[in-house]
């Protein structure tokens, strides 16, 4: 029964699943915007995970197949006697028959194999799935990382202005216009790192 229905749930995934990502596939790999659109981009364009799909589909018809009788066997023979000058021909059929419970047995064992197809299928998938969230977090991070000190150089520069404006007003010394100069300095560092 268990194996009845881990064959019924492999089957309807089976049917559906391709069908439901081709509809929703993105248009267009430069204008994915949110994770969700990268997950799904990534699950339909692997090459790995389109295999191992594929290799779980070749697992779910061995199902059925271990179901069914091994092939008949037709026979046929021609000979003839030299001292009689007779042709004998025979014709045979033969079936095999497997013992008690063997094909119950092999059945089992290939919705076994089917289910750690579809395991090993499951885990390409997260581990596909973790390497592109990473990626996204780590783009998403970089991308905020750069907006941050982009600011920052631009308060850096105004801050420079108003020194030098206070340094020819006198208000202010040479130290605060050099110290200005050299955050400018390494905030520009900072930016070639995160490009």
């Amino acid at each position: 029964m268990k194996q009845q229905a881990v064959l019924i749930v492999g089957i309807i995934i089976f049917m559906f699943t391709p069908s439901v990502w081709g509809s929703q596939q993105p248009s267009d790999a430069n204008n994915l915007v949110k994770l969700e659109d990268y997950l799904q981009y990534a699950s339909l364009n692997n090459a790995n995970l389109k295999a191992m799909f594929e290799q779980w589909k070749a697992a779910l018809e061995e199902v059925p197949q271990a179901k069914t009788l091994p092939d008949p066997q037709l026979t046929y023979g021609y000979w003839t006697r030299q001292s009689d000058l007779q042709m004998k021909q025979t014709v045979g059929v033969m079936q095999m028959f497997p013992w008690f419970g063997k094909i119950d047995a092999r059945t089992e064992a290939a919705a076994k194999s089917a289910e750690a197809v579809q395991q090993r299928y499951m885990g390409a998938r997260l581990t596909l799935f973790k390497e592109v969230k990473e990626g996204f977090y780590e783009f998403a991070y970089l991308a905020r990382a750069i907006e941050i000190a982009t600011e920052n150089l631009e308060l850096l520069r105004h801050f420079e202005e108003v020194a030098r404006t206070k340094h020819m007003t006198t208000e202010a010394g040479h130290p605060d216009v050099i110290r200005a100069q050299v955050e400018i300095a390494k905030m520009e560092d900072v930016l070639l790192g995160l490009g």
